[in-house]
């Protein structure tokens, strides 16, 4: 294994950006706000994708201002 969790997430946006997410690929959350969904609980988020650890993402850019410009999470590694 070598990823063993997350540590943080970060993101560069503007304006209304919200994320959904997913575990099988098929059956996504409601969406929140990006700014909620870097504050959630890293662990909980991690620990949910069980066996796969496949975490799907869907982001929403909403109005001509809002803008996304990058995403980055950052992973515990056993070196770490």
């Amino acid at each position: 294994e070598t990823i063993l969790g997350i540590t943080e997430m970060t993101a560069v946006y503007e304006g209304t950006v919200t994320v959904s997410y997913s575990y099988d690929g098929s059956t996504y959350t409601d969406p929140v706000a990006i700014a909620d969904f870097l504050a959630f609980d890293k662990d909980a988020l991690y620990n949910g994708a069980s066996d796969s650890k496949k975490i799907y993402m869907k982001f929403t850019i909403t109005g001509k201002e809002s803008s996304l410009t990058n995403f980055v999470i950052t992973y515990l590694n056993p070196d770490d």
